[in-house]
Formats: C-alpha cells, structure tokens, sequence
C-alpha cells in the first residue's frame, strides 16, 4: 500500500501471478483478458460535470 493513493490489485489464478495498478482521478480502469489471460489494462478518462 502507498499512502494517499489508491491501488487495484488483479488476482490472476490461471497464471498464479498478481497486478497492482493504481486507479487514478476520474478514469474507469477495463481489463481485458485473451484466453483467460490478462491481455490488457485500459485506462478511460472523463469528466465529472
């Protein structure tokens, strides 16, 4: 854990590893897997209005 931020952490039981990313302001976080493998870590930023 790191203070003041927030940390996602991806469990990945097929490949028995683990991800740690951080979820950054007013973006949502998409996983994408290929073959139940984590293939991709998408960042989409908006805008609270």
């Amino acid at each position: 854990m790191e203070r003041g931020k927030v940390l996602v952490v991806i469990l990945d039981g097929v490949q028995g590893k683990a991800k740690v990313t951080e979820a950054v302001d007013h973006r949502s976080i998409i996983i994408e897997t290929v073959k139940g493998k984590i293939a991709k870590i998408k960042y989409n930023e908006g805008e609270l209005l």
